[in-house]
């Protein structure tokens, strides 16, 4: 087992789920004092006034490599169903409005792909905000991915039994058991790509215990306590001059973009 679970009774207490999710600014690289925003019905690319939530929006994972990137005054979507870039309502299932964001090769930028036509990134480089084809060396088509903050978002009522999760921390090898018949390491990771591990070989697979990451939290990216990163298994496919992965990890950062520690089992 990858955790330890205690139930804790509390009777005849209503208690009140809570919900954290962290929002960001989208910062241009090539227009610094630009953002994205959605001030007017149409998204932009513009300079903006602290605090406007129109400027700020919340990653919401599909899966381990794609978002859906939700407006947090607007409480609607960026999009291309139509063509151009939108911020709008959308169906379930919609490819044209998750988005995958592409590491810029030696920086701390990232391009913003759809999924549904993958050649199409978000940029300014005319002006306004588009969505279409890029040259890779455009500056206008990459972002910083800034977060601003956490909004706590309080749910239903609830007189069930609270449950407390204390998980197994990525710290402490000696708490995890080879699940893969395999060997325990410890993992430095920050990013979507970058990533240390002694003794690796190509081919081999990485799998991330369920386990709270150990790093510094200023402006971190992700619950340090629940890392989507965590369940996962990646298979190495490069070790010289970098290791490489077959798949994005989830995005790991914070402000000083130092390394986050887990515990994983290699095999």
């Amino acid at each position: 087992m990858s955790k330890i679970t205690l139930t804790l009774c509390l009777l005849m207490v209503s208690t009140i789920s809570l919900c954290a999710q962290d929002f960001y600014q989208l910062k241009n690289r090539w227009k610094p004092d630009e953002f994205i925003h959605a001030e007017q019905p149409q998204p932009a690319s513009g300079n903006i006034q602290p605090g406007w939530h129109s400027a700020q929006w919340i990653l919401e994972p599909i899966d381990q490599s794609y978002y859906k990137i939700k407006n947090l005054w607007r409480s609607e979507y960026l999009h291309i169903q139509n063509g151009a870039i939108q911020c709008g309502a959308i169906q379930p299932g919609w490819w044209s409005a998750q988005w995958t964001l592409e590491p810029v090769e030696g920086t701390l930028f990232f391009r913003i792909r759809n999924r549904w036509k993958p050649e199409i990134a978000i940029h300014n480089q005319n002006g306004v905000l588009e969505a279409s084809a890029i040259q890779l060396g455009w500056w206008s088509a990459q972002w910083d991915v800034v977060i601003t903050g956490t909004t706590v978002a309080p749910l239903q009522p609830s007189s069930t039994p609270t449950t407390i999760t204390v998980t197994k921390r990525g710290d402490d090898p000696s708490a995890f058991t080879p699940e893969h018949n395999g060997r325990i390491e410890k993992a430095f990771v920050r990013y979507t790509d970058q990533i240390s591990i002694s003794g690796l070989s190509v081919g081999d697979q990485i799998y991330f215990f369920p386990q709270e990451a150990v790093g510094d939290t200023k402006g971190i990216s992700f619950d340090l306590k629940n890392p989507a990163i965590c369940g996962q298994t990646f298979k190495v496919i490069e070790t010289s001059p970098t290791i490489k992965l077959d798949r994005p990890m989830p995005m790991m950062r914070n402000t000083e973009n130092y390394y986050f520690a887990f515990i994983v089992e290699v095999f």
